[in-house]
């Protein structure tokens, strides 16, 4: 059995495992940028919608409560008051 050394290293082998590298930062870079363009054109969606369709928003909220077991009544007033407040609606 040969021990290699670093100095019998071939060179070509650093500049692929560098290239190799530099790539897996970039698709994870990429990975990364791609979710935030993701968020932020979704939450301009919703921005949008609560202001053209609110009562469709509002109904959307409603569900959402409904899901979590809540009843119409009970949801009501906490969508109510989400729509008061533009921000924590579209977050939600």
């Amino acid at each position: 059995m040969t021990i290699r050394h670093d100095r019998d290293r071939i060179p070509q082998y650093d500049l692929l495992i560098s290239a190799r590298c530099s790539c897996e930062r970039l698709a994870g870079y990429l990975a990364a940028r791609s979710d935030i363009d993701h968020y932020d054109n979704e939450r301009r969606r919703e921005k949008d919608e609560t202001v053209t369709m609110p009562e469709a928003e509002m109904l959307e909220v409603k569900q959402i409560f409904t899901e979590y077991g809540l009843t119409s009544e009970q949801s009501e007033p906490l969508v109510k008051a989400l729509a008061a407040k533009p921000d924590a609606w579209i977050t939600l």
